[in-house]
């Protein structure tokens, strides 16, 4: 293939991108759909790396959905609203998102430790190893239930990674549309 055909292809499928969702778009989305399914939510954005519209989008869909929300899925929203910033590189803006996100009291039977990952970001985004190492603990003590083994691989990836910018750590994993977290 021509150097022109990939600049003329690139350009035609470029113009071809879905508008962004509107208002009622978002507010008629359910809080699955638009935390699982990348061609309804945030994630199809952050897959194509941009982080800073991701953010946008999850602020906007919490502005218009919030009275609809439980708790734990604002706190959610407010994590994944965190992580775009600090992919997008706004880790003072991510720093300030992440007490909100804590889910507490955290729901008895959660597979997960919920706020220990949160902690594990946090630590991350301060630059605090000795934190982040305190979270990667917790979160090995809670078991191996698949959804735990997903959050011991996205906090060593934060450990592999430390002291680089989030985005190199954090990993979007498998198959979106399969509902991965």
């Amino acid at each position: 293939m021509t150097r022109a055909f990939l600049i003329s292809l690139a350009v035609l499928v470029a113009g071809c991108a879905a508008p962004p969702p509107t208002d009622a778009d978002l507010a008629s989305t359910s809080f699955r759909a638009f935390t699982q399914l990348q061609s309804l939510g945030w994630r199809g954005l952050a897959a194509q790396r941009r982080y800073d519209d991701a953010a946008r989008l999850i602020h906007r869909y919490l502005e218009l959905n919030l009275d609809d929300l439980e708790p734990w899925q604002v706190s959610v929203l407010q994590f994944h609203e965190a992580q775009m910033l600090a992919c997008g590189g706004d880790n003072a803006g991510a720093i300030a998102l992440l007490p909100a996100s804590r889910i507490i009291p955290q729901p008895e039977g959660l597979a997960i430790d919920w706020n220990a990952m949160v902690d594990a970001v946090e630590a991350f985004l301060e630059k605090d190893r000795d934190r982040l190492l305190a979270a990667q603990s917790k979160i090995d003590l809670r078991g191996d239930s698949p959804a735990n083994r997903i959050e011991k691989e996205r906090v060593a990836q934060l450990v592999a990674n430390f002291g680089r910018p989030y985005q190199f750590a954090w990993r979007p994993g498998g198959n979106l549309e399969a509902g991965n977290p």
